[in-house]
């Protein structure tokens, strides 16, 4: 779908509604209208024959941004909501444990079956506040298909085991992606993974649109469970498709918008340098909720802290850690304001970078408290 405006698809949704794409926000239902003939071409026909489009990933991934990107969520929306995912939709990222594990790695599978999307006309839009009520685009289609998103994230219980773990699942994961086929290389493989997981705490979170059933969502998943739904998920997909995506068409791209917008002014906002910015300041943001957390669990039980190497240390103490954690959200604040203008201003977004006021998290990462490991032998 290369040169298409994807978000992902909720159930209310409608065809020519405006939208937000900056922050995946829905705007005025019937920006666009369309004749009778054109909504009756968006219904799923599920008997109906048609060719797939499936692509596999799988890779380790150090940032959420990363993640975010590749399941088309907004990092603007992500700041805003103050978590990864999608209102109205299954797709979400638990946040606290990729940020708390060594090592994430992220498998994933996209099925197309097909696009429907055109173009039409407009109703007399003539508001001052363009942007408010309409956004910078419509929904002109919905993508058919499929998607499969696995978060494996593991946490080593012995440090030293750490590069045996994380070798152990690079096989695996590479073996998957040089053969397009979501296995094991040989049978042996699963074994050496399943061993070097044993010294790790693992968690395996999957989201899927299409496919059916594929398993009870209250049970766990295995790193096997996870390849073999993979594998089997694009022919899960013919059977039960389901809309996986909105195509979101840019009214500057419609003629009859421009003859209607030039001799009003009206300029649609352009987000392609404010997406990157985003996608850091979304990191930084994911960084600072973690730091909090790690200081609600010191105030709960600040017998299990101590205070860090660092000369300017937080201390343990709970007007202290009271003090650092309202400055935290002070910052969390102040990322949330710079993403409100780079959807307004996003013309501005090096200009807003220079003069953002957010402080690198890494600098409080040193001064937090750090927690007492107690290890215990067998005599």
């Amino acid at each position: 779908m290369v040169g298409l405006l994807l978000v992902p698809y909720n159930d209310s949704m409608r065809l020519g509604q405006g939208y937000n794409s900056f922050l995946q926000e829905a705007r005025v239902d019937g920006a666009v209208t369309f004749g009778k003939e054109r909504i009756a071409q968006t219904s799923i026909d599920q008997t109906a024959p048609g060719s797939q489009v499936v692509s596999h990933s799988s890779r380790f991934v150090e940032k959420l941004s990363d993640i975010t990107q590749l399941m088309n969520i907004s990092a603007g929306s992500s700041i805003k909501s103050g978590k990864i995912g999608v209102s109205g939709s299954s797709l979400s990222v638990d946040e606290n444990k990729f940020s708390s594990s060594d090592i994430n790695a992220l498998v994933s599978v996209k099925v197309i079956n097909r696009d429907n999307h055109n173009l039409c006309n407009f109703k007399n839009m003539d508001s001052e506040i363009f942007h408010d009520c309409y956004g910078d685009a419509f929904i002109s289609g919905f993508v058919e298909g499929g998607e499969l998103h696995g978060i494996v994230s593991v946490r080593a219980l012995d440090r030293s085991q750490k590069g045996s773990i994380e070798s152990a699942l690079k096989s695996a994961i590479n073996s998957a992606t040089e053969t397009n086929d979501f296995t094991f290389s040989s049978s042996g493989m699963a074994e050496g993974v399943d061993s070097a997981l044993s010294a790790s705490e693992t968690t395996i979170s999957v989201n899927w649109m299409g496919g059916g059933h594929i398993k009870n969502e209250q049970d766990e998943w295995s790193l096997q469970e996870l390849f073999q739904a993979a594998a089997a998920f694009p022919a899960r997909v013919s059977k039960t498709p389901k809309r996986t995506h909105a195509i979101l068409t840019k009214y500057d791209n419609n003629a009859s918008f421009l003859e209607w917008a030039q001799p009003r002014q009206i300029l649609i906002p352009q987000y392609d340098a404010s997406d990157g910015y985003a996608r850091e300041l979304l990191d930084v943001y994911m960084a600072y909720k973690a730091h909090t957390t790690l200081i609600r669990d010191a105030v709960a039980a600040p017998e299990k802290y101590q205070k860090s190497e660092a000369v300017d240390a937080v201390d343990v103490s709970m007007r202290e850690l009271e003090m650092t954690r309202k400055m935290m959200r002070a910052e969390m604040v102040t990322i949330v304001e710079d993403i409100d203008k780079l959807d307004k201003t996003p013309h501005l977004a090096q200009k807003i970078q220079a003069e953002s006021r957010v402080t690198a998290p890494e600098l409080w990462a040193v001064r937090l408290p750090v927690r007492i490991y107690i290890l215990c032998s067998l005599h």
